[in-house]
């Protein structure tokens, strides 16, 4: 058995590690009660089996009194008005790298702020007009990431990282309440490095503003928001692979190393205004701040709301040169320069009717069992490409949902969703999902499950693509999907169990040509994964591992075996006056024919050439709770001192080498 071989059976008995675990932001690993109000797997815009579980070793951050200050003076919220405590946790500070914080195993192409692909299935259901240009989606911002703010003090928060190739990244969010109905707040975020290898620089930049008013009786609510995403990244075409390139004494200058590409970028940049009005309709009451002054307070019943949004997406290849090799048997222009370019206009009007079930008993606000709204959405659509190509399109939509409320009933909780789309481009598309959570005791644990049938059009680049390398023109039938999982969490043993199963016809896929496919026959996939926290103390051993498999290769090409660990301290240091979270982490991926990315296309294509024996991937970090302040530092790619050959993040894209990061996160009130 090979020295990799061993070293992956141990990550799957979880003495390897991995930090990818702890998710999106706020999002950690295991809860402490999953039927409290924090852990609500059916709060509005909140799937329950693709969201994070809370994690019990939150707590002992909160013993410190400025967190404690800073969570009284301010509360979060989302586009459905819904209230939290903003999480300033040491548990996902260091895992600011969007590849690190997806639901499930994913990777970059080698360098922070590149392409990211996930290493399991499921289908993706888009509700409002989708390209098929995916691949940067994990860094922009997006309606449901802006966050709007009740603050009594002004607040703002800094993030900053500094590391290998002169990586850097900022962001600065400010908000601050003007009198008692209005809120206002910004946001400026910038990712920029040199990258690891030659012509991989990126440089990433978002920015959104937002306010919220709200009348004086509560009733009436205008959120609106502006979201800029801009996205300049060199793009190489991988590394210019031969069976000698790993044994280059060169190899570890990696800006010496061939590319495929030299001058190629991609320019992303997307627009987004958004605009939302509500009404509710309630009963109002007097709440007593002092002896001479209160406040009214509303106890919504039924919501009316309506949704402007205005969004322009425009996407472009370039390149200075004609890349006869990396095109080669492509369609190519007579010119020696590529200027390919997507933009996509949308005007999308949506009006939504909520019934709350709210009612007020005893002075308190208390939920019924259910909430239910009904929403018809219409978009026009202006698309226009290169080659003279412009289309305009309709999408309308209407939908609705209903679910019971976890506030009232704790131990069984049901949801029901659904949408149809009624004319043009996704005509007949739909998604039907249904939910059941059952929270039995705290020794029998919670048990939750779903079905989720969908129909719907493929990326609109899959059948109309006309560009400089590619023209398609295609016809394809619509996915179908046919899903059903269940996750299973025991509070005991502290472990958490994952299935899901899919059936779908027409999966999209681009074959070793870089040409669109689909397989009209019905394609079979099944993923399980098992979680395991182990704790001695202030000791924590996470370990997770994936096995999935399916009856097409051809048509979804996913290692079977994925594992994730992390071994770390967390707890008070230097006599309590300093918490830390302290360890290593690790993932390893089982052989694989990992897929090739073409930028010019922003697709992965499958490649059947070589297949990849991976090492395990280690990484060491420290984070440190000072006040408000968390500071942490990375080492990434320990295993880089043990191997010649790298680990491969897809076909001729392999893992940089040893990396450091080192950043700060502080919040400050005014």
């Amino acid at each position: 058995m090979t020295k990799q071989l061993w070293i992956g059976c141990l990550l799957l008995l979880s003495q390897s590690l991995f930090a990818q675990f702890e998710r999106f932001p706020g999002a950690v690993n295991q809860p402490s009660n999953p039927a409290s109000d924090e852990y609500n797997p059916f709060s509005e815009g909140v799937d329950s089996l693709d969201n994070e579980l809370g994690d019990s070793t939150d707590q002992i951050i909160y013993q410190n009194t400025d967190t404690i200050n800073f969570e009284k003076v301010v509360r979060e919220y989302n586009l459905n008005l819904e209230a939290s405590a903003p999480k300033f946790s040491l548990d996902d500070v260091h895992q600011y790298q969007p590849a690190m914080r997806t639901n499930e195993p994913t990777r970059n192409l080698g360098n922070n702020g590149t392409p990211i692909w996930n290493l399991t299935y499921s289908p993706t259901y888009y509700e409002q007009f989708n390209t098929g240009l995916n691949s940067f989606d994990y860094y922009t911002i997006d309606n449901d990431d802006v966050k709007y703010y009740q603050a009594q003090r002004p607040f703002t928060k800094l993030f900053y990282v500094t590391g290998s190739e002169r990586e850097n990244k900022f962001s600065i969010e400010h908000s601050q309440n003007w009198g008692r109905g209005l809120n206002i707040g910004a946001s400026y975020e910038s990712l920029v490095s040199e990258g690891f290898y030659d012509n991989q620089e990126i440089d990433h930049k978002n920015v959104t503003a937002h306010a919220w008013f709200r009348s004086k009786n509560k009733k009436l609510n205008v959120l609106a928001h502006y979201i800029n995403n801009k996205f300049d990244v060199d793009t190489n075409g991988g590394i210019d692979l031969d069976e000698n390139v790993y044994n280059n004494d060169d190899f570890d200058r990696r800006t010496s190393i061939p590319v495929a590409m030299g001058t190629a970028s991609k320019l992303y940049k997307g627009k987004n205004a958004h605009v939302q009005t509500s009404y509710d309709l309630g009963q109002s009451f007097q709440v007593e701040i002092n002896d001479s002054i209160s406040d009214t307070e509303l106890v919504p019943r039924f919501r009316v709301q309506h949704t402007f949004q205005y969004r322009d997406d425009f996407d472009s290849f370039r390149s200075s040169e004609l890349e006869d090799s990396y095109f080669e048997n492509t369609y190519i222009t007579d010119s020696l320069t590529t200027n390919d370019t997507l933009q996509v206009t949308t005007l999308s009007n949506e009006f939504r009717l909520k019934w709350l079930g709210n009612k007020l008993v005893d002075s308190s606000l208390v939920r019924q069992n259910f909430l239910a709204d009904a929403y018809a959405r219409i978009d026009n659509i202006d698309l226009g490409m290169i080659q003279g190509f412009d289309e305009q399109l309709t999408d309308i939509a209407v939908g609705g949902s209903f679910r019971s409320n976890p506030l009232d009933s704790a131990n069984i909780l049901y949801k029901l969703a659904g949408e149809y789309h009624v004319v043009d481009y996704r005509q007949g598309d739909y998604l039907v999902r249904g939910e059941a959570g059952f929270n039995f005791d705290n020794i029998a644990g919670t048990l939750l499950g779903f079905v989720e049938l969908s129909n719907q059009e493929q990326p609109y680049t899959a059948n109309q693509y006309q560009q400089s390398h590619y023209q398609f023109s295609n016809n394809f039938g619509k996915l179908n999907a046919r899903t059903i999982g269940g996750q299973y969490y025991n509070p005991v043993i502290d472990a958490r169990f994952t299935a899901r199963f899919v059936n779908a016809t027409n999966i999209l896929y681009y074959n070793q040509n870089r040409q669109p496919m689909v397989d009209g026959d019905a394609t079979s996939y099944l993923l399980v994964s098992g979680f395991k926290q182990f704790q001695l103390n202030n000791f924590y051993v996470n370990a997770e591992a994936y096995y999935q498999t399916t009856s097409d290769e051809a048509t979804i090409r996913k290692p079977e075996i994925v594992a994730n660990g992390s071994v770390f301290y967390k707890g008070p240091l230097f006599q309590n006056n300093v918490f830390a979270k302290i360890g290593l982490n690790g993932q390893w991926a089982s052989d694989d024919a990992y897929d090739n990315y073409d930028p010019s296309l922003d697709q992965f294509f499958a490649q059947e050439e070589f297949t990849y024996s991976n090492n395990p991937q280690i990484g060491f970090f420290t984070n440190f709770s000072l006040s408000r302040a968390r500071v942490f530092l990375r080492l990434d790619n320990l295993t880089s001192f043990l191997y010649d050959q790298p680990i491969m993040q897809a076909h001729n894209y392999p893992q940089h080498d040893f990396a450091f990061r080192a950043g700060i996160n502080w919040v400050f009130v005014n």
